[in-house]
């Protein structure tokens, strides 16, 4: 399974953060799309961790796919809690 994160000084934006890049084959989009769905169906703590193998995990890939990319050893993806009930200045977690 692929499914890189990476972070990517782009060219074109000065000192702008980097971008992030996410590589998957099938099998990956899969693994992303399945893991999403059920992180919407679920209640209580609604949060992933994917993680590179050097970082206890398994469902990031070690190898990176872009030249000057910065590999992402932990994405941790969360819920936000019904975003209509915050004005913008609350929006954070």
């Amino acid at each position: 399974m692929i499914f890189s994160v990476e972070a990517i000084k782009c060219r074109d934006n000065g000192d702008a953060a980097p971008e992030i890049e996410i590589t998957l084959d099938q099998e990956g989009i899969e693994f992303l799309v399945s893991s999403l769905l059920k992180l919407r169906d679920a209640s209580g703590t609604r949060h992933n961790h994917f993680m590179t193998a050097s970082w206890g995990g398994w469902e990031l890939s070690e190898k990176p796919f872009h030249s000057g990319g910065a590999l992402v050893q932990h994405v941790c993806v969360t819920v936000f809690p019904e975003a209509d009930k915050f004005n913008d200045s609350e929006k954070t977690l």
